[in-house]
């Protein structure tokens, strides 16, 4: 079960570095305050004048009295999903230290290679606002190692970003309140065309085409995300007979699954349970053709920096035997949605692993009150029509890409596989400042790597799918 998270204040008033805060105020947009008591405490207590505050004192965290419930954190502090930057001591003091100011938007050179230069505690901040302000299933990749955060003035909201040449290439999106997305968008053009370079972001929703093109983008669908709302999904009927179909045979072999906590096992459990996780991985990714792990478009594995991560494993001999594949999920618009990002099966795991899990882990959300699953971006589909003021090259190179590369990209067996779980689909938008080019398209595909490809790898692959072809005849197309 995920702990419930405490309701948010952000500083003001005096320095940031100060070792005691004399004023809080609330973000009254994380939260309504007519459903939260605390907040209505907060509320009562930010509006009160001096004269009407005991002996005319200015006001402290001790004499907050939504505070004498309070229990002492490390770390990163959040309330409804804002943040608090610094910890509460059991004194109330609120102590910033640990935290560097956040009074002027910044780009910090940052390798991308190289996560540990990032000051203490900025890590987390960009994790905070990745699970909070989140809007779709590439959200939590900023997470992992490489990225360069972008701060808006006072830290409201942040821009996570890839530096190759002058492009800036950035997922996640907008990681703000909605409120301060528009100026968070203005403060990055503002930096980004001081130093003349190009931005591109992937996956911008419908509703935020506006914000964007206001800001002089050139929008170009990119393609769909797959999301099943799980309220309305019944497991049952014709149309997911292929899913039961795939879970019975899985539990006649003798597979079950479970999730996998840290809390749960011994240090030394969860170091083997780790090793046999990375093998898994390790093995799955011996049948793609690229040479590595395709990078920040993609969640990698690391069973070291799961944060809040959830992993399922389905294990033989009834839980009790070998990993025969596991799925990592990511959580998006503060834990309401998960993704179901990362999937891996042995080359010899029971047939219909993957499918098993995530039926189960589906029924799992659900039981817990989970309203929507996202089974990650289709990229390519239903790109062929043109939008206005569109890039043709983008739009063109995507539907060539996903059409005749499929022996190498399988867009065609992902759409199949996944539209066993009958989603609905959202579209999902490219945005580039000023415009798409040759010299932007080049420079992504170095950062993925997606083009780096192990030839003997690749050569099986290409075999492969040459020897499957009348069975891959039959794959479900859109409609």
């Amino acid at each position: 079960m995920k702990a419930p998270i405490p309701p948010v204040l952000t500083l003001t008033g005096g320095t940031e570095n100060a070792k005691m805060a004399d004023r809080l105020l609330l973000c009254p947009q994380a939260i309504d305050p007519a459903k939260d008591s605390i907040m209505q405490q907060l509320v009562t207590w930010e509006n009160e004048t001096d004269a009407t505050r005991p002996n005319g004192s200015p006001p402290a965290l001790g004499g907050c009295p939504a505070f004498s419930g309070v229990q002492a954190f490390s770390g990163v502090q959040t309330f409804g999903g804002y943040p608090i930057l610094g910890r509460f001591p059991a004194s109330h003091e609120l102590d910033l230290s640990p935290f560097p100011p956040l009074n002027e938007c910044r780009f910090r050179d940052i390798p991308a290679a190289d996560a540990d230069l990032l000051q203490a505690g900025e890590t987390d901040r960009l994790e905070h606002y990745a699970f909070h302000f989140g809007r779709c299933y590439d959200a939590y990749l900023v997470a992992e190692p490489g990225w360069e955060p972008f701060w808006s003035r006072g830290g409201r909201g942040v821009v996570a970003v890839i530096r190759q040449g002058r492009h800036l290439f950035s997922s996640g999106g907008l990681l703000a309140p909605e409120a301060h997305q528009a100026d968070l968008l203005a403060q990055l053009v503002e930096a980004a065309d001081a130093r003349r370079q190009v931005l591109t972001f992937f996956n911008i929703p419908e509703e935020q085409l506006p914000l964007f093109r206001a800001a002089g983008f050139q929008a170009t669908k990119w393609g769909e995300e797959a999301l099943v709302d799980l309220p309305d999904c019944t497991w049952s009927g014709k149309d997911y007979e292929w899913v039961r179909r795939q879970s019975s045979y899985c539990r006649r072999q003798g597979l079950a699954v479970a999730e996998c906590r840290r809390e749960d096992v011994t240090p030394a459990g969860w170091q083997a349970l780790a090793a046999e996780l990375s093998q898994v991985a390790a093995l799955f990714l011996d049948g793609k053709p690229q040479s590595r792990e395709v990078r920040f478009i993609e969640a990698g594995f690391d069973p070291a920096r799961l944060g809040r991560k959830r992993v399922f494993v389905a294990r033989a001999d009834g839980g009790r035997g070998r990993i025969e594949g596991f799925l990592a999920c990511n959580p998006c618009q503060r834990g309401r949605t998960w993704v179901l990002e990362t999937y891996r099966q042995r080359p010899d795991a029971v047939r219909g692993t993957i499918p098993f899990l995530m039926h189960e882990v589906m029924h799992v959300l659900r039981a817990e009150g989970i309203q929507q699953v996202s089974l990650c971006l289709i990229p390519g589909l239903r790109c062929r029509e043109p939008l206005a003021g569109d890039s043709r090259m983008a739009r063109w190179g995507l539907v060539v890409g996903t059409h005749y590369f499929n022996l190498i990209f399988d867009t065609a067996g992902a759409y199949h596989f996944k539209s066993r779980f009958r989603p609905r689909f959202e579209n999902r938008y490219l945005c580039v400042r000023p415009r798409m080019s040759l010299a932007t398209a080049v420079a992504f595909v170095r950062m993925v790597g997606v083009l780096r490809f192990d030839l003997r790898k690749l050569g099986r692959q290409i075999v492969r799918r040459w020897r499957k072809r009348a069975s891959r005849a039959t794959l479900r197309t859109p409609g």
